[in-house]
């Protein structure tokens, strides 16, 4: 069923985002609102929060989104993505990789990633903007499990992070 108004709208919208982060961490996904667009957020209570695993990871998330009319019909309502950022990092402090997507707000508008390393003479740090396609949370989360060998909490993390088998769908 297709939410109806802007509040069951935000309720659909946190619904699909909070199971694909209980698969991988405890933590509750808090509304918030920030100054500079006024635009509500979707994010943690603590800035980063831990994953388990060997690799000692922590994960932070920000979901900026709109609500409004859906295209199907005036009656109907939707929310979409309109900026990201995931963060992983290590507990120590020192970060790992980071998604961002800022159009409201930064000069660099197209989605990005964030990392370091060097091979021979190329440095590539954490200021450069790699450009990416949008990246969907829950392809975040398959990231975190399968590649960086988060433990998930629960052994059906698959059919909440990609329940239809379609590893390119958003959130």
């Amino acid at each position: 069923m297709t939410p109806r108004g802007q509040d069951a709208a935000r309720r659909a919208f946190l619904a699909s985002v909070q199971p694909a982060v209980s698969r991988v961490s405890p933590a509750v996904v808090l509304e918030s609102r920030t100054i500079r667009t006024g635009l509500p957020v979707w994010t943690f209570d603590d800035r980063f929060v831990p994953l388990r695993g060997a690799s000692q990871l922590e994960f932070s998330l920000l979901l900026r989104y709109e609500s409004g009319r859906a295209r199907s019909g005036p009656s109907t309502w939707g929310s979409q993505v309109v900026e990201y950022a995931y963060h992983v990092r290590h507990r120590s402090g020192a970060n790992l990789i980071r998604f961002e997507w800022h159009p409201l707000r930064h000069e660099i508008r197209f989605p990005h990633l964030h990392v370091q390393g060097q091979a021979g003479p190329v440095r590539i740090d954490q200021k450069l903007h790699i450009p990416t396609g949008i990246v969907p949370f829950s392809q975040v989360i398959r990231f975190l499990i399968e590649e960086l060998d988060v433990l998930p909490i629960r052994p059906d993390w698959r059919q909440i992070v990609d329940p239809e088998g379609d590893e390119g769908t958003p959130p």
